[in-house]
Formats: C-alpha cells, structure tokens, sequence
C-alpha cells in the first residue's frame, strides 16, 4: 500500500484527479498488486496536467486543511527576475494580499507562492511550522476570520536557496518513509528553499551501471555500506560495514526518490542529483584492467576490509567513461536537474600536489557531466579547502579545470567565516553561504543569531563577491529550530535583520501570542547559548572517566541557562494544560529542561573527579561514603533525564529504531537495520571508531546506554580503587558490553510513556538547587587556603553552588567566582566577590589575609 501512495505522493483526494491522468490512475491501480519493478518505466517528471500552484495548495491543505480554500494562489511569470548567477537562475518575488478573509498570493512558482503564504501565516497570524513529529512543531492558532492586509511585496535576496549536507541523508532520514519526506519537502517550501540535495536512490543507478559492466550483485555487497553510512560509502571514506544492503531497500529507495523528485519539481524547486566522483568497487580493475585504480588511505582507523576504498584515478578516460554511464542511468531512471552534486577528495587528499594533475582532475569530473547534459553545473562542497594540503595555488589550480559558469561551491561552515573570501571568491566561480551548524545529530541549545541575522548580507555585499545563494548544509535537523527559521528568513532580508525584535516575534508565533515568562526565557536563551560559535556537547553522553575531561565543547553560560530553566518552568505552571496542549512550547520545554541539567551534570562530575583526585593524592585511600552523594546524584540525573524525554515524542530512541526495522523485509534485514540504527548513535563504527560522535539526546539511550556505562565505570573505581583502576582495561570491558548493546534487536516502543513532563523537570530544578540558608556570604572576600584546595565549576550561579558544596562533604564553602574550597582559613579582600561559608563548619574566619 505505501508504495501505492509514492507515486501521487500522497496528495490530497481533491487534487488527485486533478493532476493525474486516467492513464496514469490505472497504472497506479496496475502498481498496487504489481511488484516494484512495475516502477521501471514512471516518468519522473511533473504531471502535465498539475500546475506549481495546484502542487503549493496541496502543501496549503495538508497544513491547514479546510482553510487552504480560504488562500488564492496565482502563478505569475512576470514576477520573476533574472541574474548574473549562473544558469537557470532567477529571483523570485511574492506578492501578498488580503481581504474579506481570503488571501491572495502571486509568485513565479509553487516555492514562491507556498514561502509567500507562510510569510502572512507568521507575521500577520502568529504561526509557524517548524520540525516536529506528528505537527508537534507546528503552531496554527488561526483566527475565524484571516485579517485584511494591504498588498506586500517580497523578493529573494539570492538566486538560489540551498538545503542539507550528504550527511543529513543518514543522521536525519535514512529511516524516513513517503509521509514524512512529502512532510520535509512542504518544509522547503514554505521556507522558499529551491535547490534541495536529493541523493537517494542512487544506489539503483550504480546496480544498474555496474550489472551491465558484468559486476555481479554479490561484489556489489562488499562495496554498500548498511544505510545508516551510504553518506560516508558514497563520498569515498568507507565500504562495506554494517551490510548487507539488500535489493529489496535499493529498490524501494528508488521509488521513494521518485515521488520525492515529483513534488520538488512540481513545486518549481530543482533538485540537485548525484553524479561520479571516482570511488568504485574492486571489481572495476577487472572491469577496466588498464585503468589506474588505486586504494585510498583508511579513514578514521576503520579496519582495512570496510575502508581503503578503491578510486578510479580522474585523469584517466575510463573516469569519464563510467561518470557518462551513470549520468545517463540517472537521468533515465530520475529526469535531468541541471545541478548535480559530487566530492572526489572528501577527507582525502589527491595522490599529487601537480597542478596540471589537479586541473585534469575537476576537468573529468565536470565532462562526464556535460557530456550528458551540456548544461550541467557540478555542485562541490568546499569542506575539502578546510584541510591543510589545500594551498592557495592547489585551489586554484584544481578549479582552473572547470568554466566558471559549470561549478557551483557550496561554502560549507560560512557562519565560522566563508572560505570564498580567502580564495579570491574561489576565483570566479560563484558560490553558496551555508550555516552548518550541526554535527552528528547530537542535542544541544545553540548557535550564534547575530551571526546568522548579518552574514550572508555581508558577504552578498563585499567588493568582487560571486555568491548568489543561501542556505543550511547542517548533518542532520530536527534541532535548534529557532536558528533555521533565522536563516531562511535572511532569504529575504535586504537589511540586516535586528535580533532582538525578530526573536520577539519568533516567540509569539511559536506559543501562539506573547505569554508570560516565554519572553523572559528566550532573551536569557539569547544571551546563554545563541551567541555562542560552536555547539556545547555534554559530558553525560561520552565515554566517562573519573579524570576530568576537556572536550573544548563548554559554550554557553551555565548561570543563565538555569535561569532561563526556571522562567520556562514558570511560564509551564502559568500555561498549564494549555503548555501540555502546545507541541513548540513542549519541544522547547524538554530541550531547555535537557541542556540546564546536562551542564549542571558535567559540574557535579567535577565534584566527583576532585573527590577521586583527592583519594589518588592521599595515596589511594577511597572514602565510598564521601563519593556516594557525588556518584548518586551522576546516575540519579541520567535516571531522571530520560524520564523526561520519554515524556515527548521527539526525544526517543524507539522512534529512531521503529521506524529503521519498518523497512525490513526479511528478519535478517531487520537485524542489519536495527544494527545500523543502533551503531550509528554510539560507537559509530565496528569498535568505536568515531564513537558517540552521533549521540543523541534520547529516552532509553539515556537510561539504558548512558546510564550503564556510567555505572560502570563507578563501580569499577569503586572496586579497584583510584589508584588500580586501569583505563585500558575498562575501557576493554565497556567496549564488549558497547558491542552486545549494538547488537541487540529488541524492539522499543516508539511512543511517548505518556508522563507529565512539568513534575520532571520541577524535581530537576530542584536537585540542582542549594540551601542558601545554610550558608554564610562574606561580601568582597573570598576564603584563604593556604594549605587548602579551590576546584572550578563551570557555573557560576549561587544555588547552584551551593548544591554542588553540598554534595561535597570535604567542600567548606565556594564563591560568585565558582570555585568551591576546602581547607579554608580566614578571608582574603576581593571586591565584589563574594565567600559563602558552611555555617554548619562553623569556620574561623576572623583572620583577614592579604590578597
């Protein structure tokens, strides 16, 4: 039945008719008890009798159902306006108006007639629709009767609005079905996106191309990586791990691309398609034995049999040989784009620094794209010029070989400084400003708003500048909302955005009206971690050790971002069914609620690497009674936290691994897909090659995998003490448990536990709290030690502070600086610090010592 429904994308009955032929609804109803193969001759272009706006009233619909009708959408050609980017681009205006409740929306095309209808669903409704499991992301309070509004006129500051990374394809949708990437691309579109990545499905065409080259399926096997790591199989890093990939999943990917592929299309969006960047399976040396094909380098210290790819050298003419042969598959099998995206160094540098080797190199790669589609563009990430063999002339020499008006560079991590600028505007070829954001997947509060509000507008501007697009290349979404929707409104922004207002009204459309607190919240939130360059990754979620870490990742402010936990709280309590009621609001809850305690954690695994320090100092003598509040209250907080996710329906492992196995076929592959599904999220390799780069903030991956490991290593100090306990020994013993955690096919429960998340986070908020009452402030001083210890917390909040000393029995007090103390005697000035002294100590601090 799903795959009845790919081919019309699910669309609404009252369209269906619409924008399909009677042929074609009897080819559907043939498909329906016919096999996959029956797919073989679809053509993957738009329906003729569909137009772009019929295909942006089908998003309107799907979004607000019945009051789509009360919005008329007008294509209008002459709203369109050209550029100097390259080709196939033009800019888009929308025009909005309303009155006696209906709401007209002009635009070129289906994306600017859909961003044109969300931009009066924001500003003049207070809506918004941003990522979110079953609409939990969605906020459609719309008034009985939609308000007037005088014509408004909109146009896109670029030519070309970019979306995702090659790796949000496998942290975000390898398990997604036709449902939820009809859901991603309505998304787009309302976001005014018009070139999306679309790389699934490829997979089929390389069966195809190598079949016919006498490649059998079997060889194929050991070139496929299981799905959760197609990403890094197709950019040339690994082969082979967590396989097989079955016929049955290429086969069905490829169905899904076409119906993906129809509604971009449909809406006037241009996909960008793969095409050949030189990593082929061992086979080919058979195939083409006089070609030169060598084996790269590991990568990330995966075992020589799933790394070590091959690569067809790309100067060679097979490489433009086997490319056509896949373009023209491709195109056979998906239409044409006009843009297609490839990496032939990702991660990997070239076997010579000559820069005629370099020239030829990009020149086969762009040939065997025009030789099938003359006007073809390669689109290039530009990660590769982050790493070091890439030089000034290296640049410059490798894209010499490619016209300026052929090659498209995705600028890829432009918040943290575009590379353009630093390689004369990568020497004329024109380029897009992407905010990356985003590693892994992983859960945290973050970004840097001002940056985003100013930058693309600064470099659009900046002498000789050949950047004509925006866009996000994060490795996986679903995160940090606030941040795309700052982006994808840069779109439009011929100013520079002012953060603060913008932020205002990004909190009323989110909880429907400005409510109490939630403002309070979101300037704390501004100023704690979305100002911030880089993402705060927490200890909880990597492998532990009772020595402190120093990941480099603490960003943001522990202080405020407590504080901003407290006014969310408030704001729950003032809301109260209405909070349970509101799917942004309990996203935002569980998210502020998850980050205030993951940082408040890593500061009371503090306390508990000094307490241990201590012991190894004093010889090895362990006092488990002075370690067992700091060590409960480690393995208490992960208990809670993923009682608290388990309350939401975005924060669940069972989701991730429900949704992995629905695709199966066969019991065997349903064990390869939970594998994959696991793996990924935690050693990310057969024995922890890139481990917990992808962890995740999720219910029963906090307290089934996280949890046991912390408890691990606890009891393993506990037993052997500071002074025997051997980290390559636990580090041996927690990998085979790791291991069998991968490997392990119980299901989990894809749904919520049904629990209020509000009595959660309330006792959070309250473990994390101190007794100030049993403390004494000293103003302007702070303890003498001067055969004592003082021990930095990353938090600098008071009641914080004081929670922390309390779980410390040897701490005697701490300051407004964050330090606790020990061994404290008398005081020493320090203007505008203050000492809190444990009154329980009854400390003589009459002493004053000279600072």
């Amino acid at each position: 039945n799903s795959f009845c429904t790919l081919l019309s994308f699910q669309q609404p009955e009252t369209m269906r008719g619409a924008l399909l032929s009677a042929a074609a609804l009897v080819a559907i109803a043939a498909i329906c008890v016919a096999p996959v193969a029956a797919f073989a001759g679809v053509d993957p272009t738009p329906d003729p009798t569909g137009t772009q706006a019929d295909f942006a009233h089908d998003v309107l619909h799907r979004l607000i159902g019945a009051r789509a009708s009360n919005f008329n959408l007008v294509l209008d050609a002459t709203l369109h306006a050209a550029t100097k980017g390259p080709k196939h681009t033009k800019h888009e205006t929308f025009v909005v108006s309303a009155t006696n409740g209906t709401v007209t929306v002009r635009g070129p095309t289906g994306v600017a007639l859909t961003a044109g209808a969300y931009w009066y669903l924001k500003n003049v409704t207070k809506c918004q629709v941003t990522w979110g499991v079953n609409g939990t992301g969605d906020q459609l309070s719309l008034p009985a009767v939609l308000p007037d509004v005088a014509e408004t006129s909109t146009t896109t500051i670029v030519p070309l609005r970019y979306a995702w990374n090659m790796c949000t394809f496998d942290y975000s949708a390898v398990w997604w079905d036709a449902k939820r990437w009809q859901r991603e691309v309505d998304w787009m579109a309302l976001h005014g996106i018009n070139l999306p990545l679309a790389l699934i499905g490829q997979e089929h065409v390389w069966m195809l191309v190598f079949q016919e080259l006498g490649v059998s399926l079997e060889e194929l096997e050991s070139w496929f990586t299981g799905p959760a790591f197609l990403a890094w199989q197709r950019a040339g890093n690994i082969r082979k791990f967590a396989g097989p990939l079955t016929k049955q999943f290429i086969d069905a990917q490829r169905v899904l691309q076409l119906g993906i592929l129809r509604q971009m299309r449909g809406l006037g969006m241009t996909p960008v398609l793969p095409c050949f960047s030189g990593h082929v399976p061992k086979a080919v040396k058979r195939v083409y034995p006089n070609a030169t094909v060598t084996q790269s380098p590991g990568w990330n210290n995966f075992p020589y049999t799933e790394s070590d790819v091959y690569v067809m050298d790309p100067t060679e003419p097979e490489f433009v040989e086997l490319g056509k042969r896949f373009m023209k598959k491709s195109i056979a099998e998906f239409g044409s784009s006009g843009y297609y995206s490839c990496d032939t160094f990702n991660e990997v540098d070239p076997t010579s620094t000559q820069p005629s080797y370099l020239a030829a190199a990009s020149k086969s790669v762009v040939d065997s794209i025009q030789d099938v589609d003359p006007q073809g563009v390669w689109v290039m990430q530009g990660w590769l010029f982050h790493f070091q063999y890439w030089t000034y002339d290296r640049v410059r020499a490798y894209l010499s070989g490619v016209p300026n008006d052929s090659m498209l560079i995705l600028d890829l991590n432009s918040e943290a400084g575009a590379l353009a600028p630093k390689f004369d505007q990568y020497f004329g070829k024109h380029w897009v400003w992407n905010m990356l954001h985003n590693y892994g997947g992983v859960r945290g509060v973050y970004g840097n708003l001002s940056r985003i509000a100013t930058g693309p507008l600064e470099d659009l501007h900046a002498l000789n500048s050949t950047m004509v697009g925006i866009g996000f290349t994060p490795e996986a979404i679903e995160q940090n909302p606030v941040m795309y929707e700052m982006l994808t409104s840069t779109f439009y922004a011929s100013t520079p955005i002012p953060v603060v207002p913008w932020l205002k009204d990004y909190v009323a459309q989110r909880y429907g009206g400005e409510l109490n607190h939630t403002w309070a919240t979101w300037q704390l939130l501004l100023e704690a971690v979305y100002s911030q360059p880089g993402e705060p990754r927490t200890e909880l979620e990597h492998i532990p050790t009772w020595q402190q870490p120093d990941f480099g990742w603490k960003y943001g402010s522990p202080k405020l971002m407590t504080e901003a936990f407290e006014t969310m709280v408030l704001a729950a309590v003032d809301m109260g069914d209405k909070a349970m009621r509101n799917g942004p609001f309990q996203y935002d809850f569980v998210d502020v609620t998850r980050q205030a305690s993951t940082m408040f954690f890593t500061d009371v695994h503090r306390v508990l690497t000094n307490q241990l320090t201590a012991a190894w100092y004093g010889g090895g003598q362990l006092n488990k009674t002075v370690i067992k509040q700091s060590s409960d209250m480690l393995l208490g907080l992960i208990q809670e936290l993923d009682a608290l996710l388990g309350t939401n329906p975005n924060y669940l492992l069972g989701k991730w691994t429900t949704d992995a196995t629905k695709l199966a076929a066969t019991k065997n592959e349903s064990d390869t897909l939970m594998y994959n599904a696991r793996n990924q999220v935690t050693l990310w390799g057969p024995t922890g090659q890139i481990t917990d780069y992808a962890a995740k903030a999720w219910h029963n991956l906090y307290g089934d995998y996280y949890y046991t490991r912390w408890k691990m290593m606890i009891d393993s100090v506990v037993a052997n003490g500071v002074t025997n306990w051997n980290s390559y020994s636990f580090r041996y013993d927690l990998l085979q448990w790791e291991q069998t955690w991968c490997a392990n096919t119980s299901a989990m429960s894809p749904d919520p536990t049904g629990k209020d998340s509000l009595p959660i986070a309330m006792r959070l908020l309250s473990n994390m709290t101190g007794d100030m009452s049993a403390f004494e402030a000293h103003e302007n001083s702070v303890g003498g030690q001067p055969n004592g210890q003082y021990q930095p917390m990353w938090t600098s909040k008071v009641e914080t502070l004081a929670r922390l000393c309390e779980l410390d029995p040897t701490c005697e007090g701490f300051d407004t600086n964050g330090f606790l103390r020990n061994g404290v005697f008398g005081l020493m000035p320090q203007q505008g610090t203050t000492f809190y002294a444990k009154k329980v100590l009854n400390l003589d601090l009459s002493q004053k010592k000279k600072p």
